[in-house]
């Protein structure tokens, strides 16, 4: 995430656990610099039985609502490695190049 109002960086990550009997679960999480340093990160999403955020499941997107220090909100988004861009639809519609985009939301 880039640096909207002065919220600092962010942190995604896709954590994955599995067992040798199938396909795994996975938690996608969101932390940002403005975060306690011993606060959870925030959950954004779930999956169960998936093969995401594997090497069979390389393909990955999540965004999130998150409000700024100044108060207003954003919807930052994150893609791996191969997303040139990411669309997001619904209450808001916009389509931004590069993985990692950040877009601002109506209040």
């Amino acid at each position: 995430m880039s640096d909207p109002d002065g919220g600092g960086h962010a942190v995604w990550s896709c954590a994955r656990t599995d067992t040798w009997q199938g396909p795994g679960n996975v938690t996608i999480t969101f932390r940002t610099d403005q975060d306690a340093t011993d606060a959870p990160a925030d959950v954004v999403g779930r999956v169960r039985s998936t093969a995401a955020c594997s090497r069979f499941g390389q393909h990955v997107v999540a965004f999130t609502g998150w409000r700024s220090p100044k108060g207003r909100w954003y919807a930052p988004a994150a893609g791996t490695r191969a997303a040139t861009s990411v669309t997001i639809s619904g209450d808001i519609t916009t389509s931004r190049a590069g993985r990692t985009p950040t877009v601002p939301t109506d209040d």
